[in-house]
């Protein structure tokens, strides 16, 4: 740390040392993109309780102290948002979990309805967050790492825009692109929250169909298609306000 950092080495040591641990709870699969297209059937199968206790726990601490770095370069200010990145991606993990225990138990009749919504809100507060830390930084960007191939390279494949997208949806290598977060995994997580809430309204209690959530997987996932990577572009403002209102809203979600 004090290679990389210089006078910021011993806050990034201390961010570090949280989050080494928090992100090797998953492996490299184990991303919140993939959690969140992922609901089939199993929906209501997660890990245990003290797995799912100690993301959230963890969480919160890292963001503060990441809020807390003012980065000196571009170089540091590229790693504070990974880590963010990586905090976020593992609380909003956890926060799907717990959203779908609440939910089986209220079709139990040993969770209050009231308290699917709470984790509910949570779950789409953290969701959010994750898509919007990923517009903070150009990396994450696939239609504007497009435009440095163009840029860098010669570029000669006319449709190449549709190479990137297809190569970076597929279930091996979907992962953490603004682009696809904005256009399908937050839409997906909206619909499924929106039929889980439906339900409470409506006191159904009986097991989501698995057809609903193929149904959804699909419509969100042709909607996103259709538009391509340009229209989905990131347009959020690179400032540190808006890096700051994001860990915020991590934060505050991730603590509940």
């Amino acid at each position: 740390c004090r290679d990389r950092y210089g006078k910021n080495a011993a806050k990034f040591e201390e961010v570090w040392r949280r989050v080494i641990p928090l992100s090797s709870i998953l492996g490299w699969w184990g991303n919140w993109g993939m959690n969140t297209t992922w609901w089939s059937g199993e929906y209501l199968e997660g890990r245990d309780y003290e797995q799912d206790r100690e993301l959230l726990e963890a969480g919160p601490e890292a963001l503060g102290l990441l809020a807390a770095i003012e980065p000196e370069d571009e170089f540091q200010r590229r790693d504070v948002i990974d880590l963010a990145r990586t905090v976020i991606d593992r609380a909003t993990i956890a926060a799907r979990y717990r959203l779908c225990r609440d939910y089986s138990g209220w079709c139990s009749n040993t969770v209050s309805a009231a308290e699917v919504k709470r984790s509910a809100k949570a779950y789409l507060k953290l969701v959010t967050a994750a898509t919007e830390v990923l517009a903070l930084h150009t990396d994450y960007s696939l239609d504007e790492s497009y435009d440095r191939l163009c840029r860098d390279g010669d570029m000669k494949a006319p449709d190449f825009r549709s190479v990137l997208l297809d190569n970076a949806i597929n279930g091996y290598c979907r992962s953490q692109q603004y682009e696809i977060a904005a256009g399908w995994y937050l839409p997906m997580a909206k619909a499924v929250v929106a039929e889980f809430l439906r339900r409470l309204e409506a006191n159904d209690r009986a097991e989501v169909p698995k057809a609903f959530f193929e149904q959804t997987h699909k419509s969100t996932y042709d909607a996103m298609v259709s538009k391509g990577i340009g229209p989905l572009r990131p347009t959020l403002p690179r400032l540190r306000r808006e890096y700051l209102r994001v860990l915020g809203n991590a934060r505050e979600a991730a603590a509940r």
